[in-house]
């Protein structure tokens, strides 16, 4: 089954691929980045430029600031345009004044600010000051340590703001004076702003470009990729072959140690607790040792039970035993119990009816029901075959007498042998006990019968007061189904 999957996957998948890397490029369509580029470019001098014309701006009024305060302290010369003179002294004091403030952010340096010639008509100076006064007499009112307190840094907090506002106008005032455009600084400033967030936004918009580029080539790649396998057919199945092979190996190990099976006569040996009596091989000389020793140990003509995993390897072994013991001399008597399968009865070649079921269930006796001189007249082998399927259990004592009667009737005979229904496991167990057998034979498969089956079917019999006397070894490869041997070829003829 690995192999099977492994060969499809592998014949599949490739081609698979190479479909999908054959779609795949012509789908996928890169993003030119070559306009973005070149905004960016065109962004970045613009930005280059607006920046160094709001530098020259800032420079220029930096200097006429200082040219401001370096004429307010030299000594007033004679200017034949006395207006234009006038106009200079306005804003060079309000050069000194705004410096001061700036210098000393002080109640008193804001008064003098206000009250600057420039300024001095603005009725908003004058509210102004009235507002000043007031923060300047709230100040007094906390004495030495209103430093500390919130609402003396409240007041603080106000007299900042109005010497701010005070400075603005003066700056304002000042710049209408000299000429200065005060707007122009904003205004670049803004334009600076303006090419600042497209730069960055073209910026953004060139490395998701690039990102998604790269995604695709790496797509387009990868499927360049998978479209050049092209493993030849015999590395495929080599492939799919070890993968099989190793995965069953895998597999089966894991089955054996998690549930280990009758792998020679030490196994069964150790795992039974009861000796190895023999095996049943192919050839006849085995066979017949195993039949002399049970015969042997059988001596006091009780019935000899032979227990199985299944019933074929049940009744292999008894067929055999039978047929050997037969052909040594020995009166032998085989019973069958199991009605599902009648396998004994099926390897000997008999009807599996009337049978042991009759004498069981309905109080026959077991010479009604007997099969004599079964396969050859000259072997002296009677058989009870299984009987049909009882309808119902039979009641304790119908079965407890059916299994006297037995005892009594398989004292003609120099051997007798019950097969070991699976079926019907407790009414057989109380005919055995009533039958007073006390030879068990459990009969594993080599490499079928798991070492836990064989010790739950010791402990069963142990349970029930007959514990086993010995253990028969089965080959698996002769018990794959009902009737695949026949009564010679189960001998070992």
């Amino acid at each position: 089954m690995v192999f099977v999957v492994a060969l499809l996957v592998l014949v599949i998948v490739p081609r698979r691929e190479q479909q999908a890397a054959e779609r795949l490029p012509a789908i996928a369509e890169r993003i030119d980045t070559t306009p973005l580029l070149a905004r960016e470019g065109m962004l970045r001098t613009r930005l280059r430029a607006a920046t160094g014309q709001l530098d020259s701006t800032r420079h220029a009024l930096a200097a006429a600031d200082s040219a401001d305060s370096v004429a307010a302290t030299r000594p007033r010369q004679h200017n034949p345009l006395a207006s234009a003179d006038s106009v200079q002294a306005l804003a060079r004091e309000l050069t000194r004044l705004l410096a001061r403030a700036e210098r000393a952010p002080l109640p008193a340096s804001y008064r003098d600010l206000a009250g600057a010639r420039a300024v001095a008509g603005d009725p908003r100076v004058e509210a102004w000051l009235d507002s000043l006064g007031r923060v300047e007499r709230a100040q007094r009112a906390y004495g030495s340590v209103g430093g500390v307190d919130a609402g003396y840094v409240s007041l603080s907090e106000r007299a900042n703001a109005i010497g701010a506002a005070l400075a603005a106008l003066a700056r304002q005032r000042r710049a209408q004076l000299r000429g200065d455009d005060p707007s122009d600084t904003l205004r670049r400033r803004a334009e600076l702003d303006t090419l600042q967030r497209e730069l960055d936004a073209t910026a953004r918009g060139l490395a998701q470009a690039r990102a998604a580029n790269a995604r695709v080539a790496a797509a387009v790649e990868a499927a360049r990729e998978r479209a050049n396998i092209d493993a030849p057919p015999l590395a495929m199945l080599g492939a799919a072959l070890a993968l099989g092979l190793t995965i069953g190996g895998a597999v089966s190990l894991g089955v054996e140690l998690a549930s280990p099976r009758v792998a020679s006569a030490r196994d069964a040996a150790a795992a039974a607790g009861v000796p190895v009596m023999g095996q049943l091989d192919d050839d006849r000389g085995s066979v017949e040792r195993l039949a002399r020793r049970v015969a042997g140990d059988g001596a006091a003509r009780l019935p000899v039970v032979i227990c199985a995993e299944t019933p074929l390897a049940a009744a292999r072994v008894a067929v055999a035993i039978a047929t050997a013991s037969a052909v040594e001399g020995l009166a032998v008597l085989l019973v069958d119990t199991d009605t599902a399968s009648a396998a004994a009865s099926g390897l000997l070649r008999r009807r599996p009816a009337p049978g042991a079921s009759d004498v069981i269930a309905r109080g026959a006796a077991w010479s009604g029901v007997l099969d004599a001189h079964v396969g050859s007249h000259s072997l002296p082998l009677d058989l009870v075959a299984a009987g049909p399927p009882m309808p119902r259990a039979p009641d304790t004592i119908t079965v407890e007498e059916a299994g006297r009667a037995l005892r009594a009737f398989a004292a003609d005979y120099d051997l007798a042998i019950v097969c070991v229904s699976l079926v019907d496991r407790p009414i057989v167990d109380v005919l055995l006990a009533a039958a007073g057998a006390r030879q068990v034979l459990l009969c594993p498969v080599r490499g079928e019968t798991t070492l836990t089956a064989l010790r739950r079917e010791r402990d069963r019999w142990r349970g029930l007061g007959t514990a086993a006397t010995g253990v028969v070894l089965l080959h698996g490869e002769r018990t794959g189904g009902p009737w695949s041997a026949s009564p010679r070829a189960a001998a070992g003829d």
